[in-house]
């Protein structure tokens, strides 16, 4: 025990609160994990630290819970590869072993794992649960042939109702919605996204014994990325959890941006009563640790969201703010910003981060394409986006159709079911485009990143169908060819890149005006006032600013115009205003640009 924690400690030198979270014996944990604080390097040293001290008996197993599977494959690969170390390259602990005592998955890859298992208990067709196919977006196509008008809307109703977290409604309409599933979609080789978890659910409560079963089999559980958990996810997890239940749920909830799909708000303060949990905050910020600028801003706004309007403020952080005439100077002011940076580190990812799609950002594009600089276009890959859930819909079922009644799945067969994708869009449109090119990405980068040598047949499939079901391409957007990449900040969550470049630093863009700005009182001078109405709102819009500027691992730039793309004056964005943050001009016109 006392060789393993001087090589956990060697891991994490002196931060005493990852070491906390490491070594703590409470059974029930809470772990506040800031973006750049070390929060994936403390989980993959708890889980193993845990193994390899005994902490999980040899019928018991570790679930881990999170939110895109490639990051699912990296927690096992990098717990795998650190058990040794610790236990010096003891051969107690095989790879078979080690893949029994852990489950990594999301939440509908552990769904699909139960229902494929004991399914049949509620219907004969769950038997058959991979040759299901999804459908979600295309329901209106089932009107009238498979299903009624009404059972349309009601299925429709209730999906909505779970973004918008109407528990009234979901709680009327929850089995009238199962029924229909389990009436008419399963008897035609048809299943929704949310019904997989709502199956399991039931599957919990009709058959208790089932439900002990796995309670005792995964004593431990694991989320990250905790703070996106949304009601149907956090109704199941409740099941699972029992008194003598070992938690570890790690998150951040400043960037709890997913809101508008459901994810349940104040979730770390109700799991904290409802448990009684031991709340750990990671104090270290690793991602900043050199650049005193980004780590004083970054401590800031976490200060302003703890505290607002009075936070505590040791310094002011200072933001070098490109301001340019109009829209267009500020468009070349960025290419230059692109122009001089790559010159310098020619081989530097820089991203693009937009608030929202506007005329702003039509005219920064382009002025990109002017100047024949070469971008990924990335501002469509949304969760609520039409075509991003149309197109995993396509390759899920194509996929299914392609794996059928094969018994291996290889690199090249992986390749192959790409080619196949691409026939069908022999004139794809930008989105499209911009689709196949995060697929081809992922057919060759996503046997990299998981055991593919290790891993059976089952696991590939199941791994690739959770990964379309979870509409997960936008996770390899960091990969793609081109240097720059052009996105939105939700479709920016969890990634990374050298520079971040943040435009349209004004109002009715950061914060939005559908956001905040629309039911501002104070328009032309943009003093920020916040009450009863826009609390809400507020915070909203800090999570989504804090999440922009937490994506670069080297340096942020900020640019803003004195007028918009339509010729309007604006003004510059409150957020820089903010009680412990202050903007200083570093340009007003782009006479540097050629």
């Amino acid at each position: 025990m006392s060789n393993i924690l001087d090589k956990i400690r060697e891991l994490h030198g002196d931060d005493d609160s990852q070491l906390n979270v490491i070594t703590t014996d409470y059974s029930k944990v809470i772990v506040e994990a800031p973006a750049g604080y070390g929060k994936t390097k403390t989980l993959i040293s708890k889980i193993a630290y845990d193994i390899a001290t005994n902490k999980v008996k040899n019928y018991e197993k570790v679930l881990v819970i999170t939110f895109s599977v490639n990051a699912a494959y990296k927690v096992k690969k990098d717990v795998l590869s650190q058990l040794p170390l610790l236990l010096d390259g003891e051969t107690v602990f095989q790879n078979n072993t080690l893949n029994n005592k852990l489950l990594v998955t999301n939440y509908h890859g552990f769904c699909r794992r139960i229902l494929s298992k004991y399914g049949y208990l509620i219907h004969e067709g769950l038997r058959n649960l991979d040759e299901l196919i999804p459908i979600n977006n295309n329901m209106r196509s089932l009107d009238g042939k498979i299903l009624t008008n009404q059972e349309v809307d009601l299925i429709n109703l209730f999906e909505e109702s779970v973004r918008k977290l109407d528990h009234r409604n979901i709680k009327e309409n929850k089995e009238k919605y199962l029924d229909i599933v389990l009436e008419k979609l399963i008897p035609n080789n048809l299943i929704t996204y949310d019904s997989i978890l709502l199956l399991t659910e039931r599957l919990f409560t009709k058959y208790p014994t089932t439900l002990s079963f796995y309670q005792k089999l995964f004593p431990y559980i694991v989320v990250d990325e905790f703070q996106d958990t949304n009601l149907l996810s956090w109704n199941l997890l409740k099941l699972l959890i029992t008194d003598k239940t070992k938690i570890l749920f790690l998150g951040d909830s400043l960037q709890k941006i997913y809101g508008f799909i459901g994810a349940v708000p104040n979730l770390f303060d109700d799991v904290a009563m409802l448990y009684n949990t031991e709340y750990i905050h990671l104090k270290r910020n690793y991602r900043f640790k050199d650049n005193e600028k980004m780590s004083l801003l970054d401590k800031n706004i976490r200060s302003i969201a703890k505290k607002y309007p009075n936070p505590k403020i040791e310094k002011i952080a200072t933001i070098d703010l490109h301001l340019y005439a109009d829209q267009h100077e500020e468009a070349k002011g960025i290419v230059n910003i692109i122009k001089s940076t790559m010159l310098q580190e020619n081989a530097s990812k820089i991203a693009l981060l937009f608030r929202q799609r506007s005329r702003n950002l039509d005219v920064i594009m382009e002025i990109l394409k002017k100047e024949g600089i070469s971008f990924f276009n990335g501002l469509n890959l949304k969760d609520d986006d039409k075509k991003y859930v149309e197109f995993h819909e396509v390759c899920l079922d194509k996929f299914i159709e392609f794996i059928n009644g094969k018994s291996n799945l290889t690199k090249k067969g992986l390749m192959e079911f790409f080619q196949n994708i691409s026939k069908m869009f022999e004139k794809p449109d930008s989105d499209q485009e911009a689709l196949l090119k995060l697929l081809e990405v992922f057919v060759r980068q996503f046997p990299k990143d998981i055991l593919w040598s290790q891993c059976s047949f089952e696991e590939k499939k199941n791994a690739i169908i959770s990964f379309f079901m979870s509409k997960s391409l936008k996770n390899y957007m960091e990969h793609v060819q081109e240097n720059v990449i052009v996105t939105t900040v939700f479709g920016a969550k969890g990634l990374e890149w050298d520079y971040v470049i943040i435009p349209d630093m004004e109002k009715d863009s950061f914060p939005n005006y559908r956001g905040m700005c629309q039911k501002c009182n104070y328009k032309l001078s943009c003093q920020l006032v916040i009450d009863e109405q826009n609390e809400k709102d507020f915070f909203d819009e800090l999570s989504v600013f804090y999440v922009a500027v937490t994506r670069a691992k080297k340096q942020n730039f900020y640019t803003a115009s004195m007028k918009n793309a339509y010729g309007h004056n604006t003004n510059i964005s409150c957020f820089l205003s903010l009680p412990g943050i202050q903007y200083n001009c570093i340009a007003r016109k782009s006479e540097v640009y050629h």
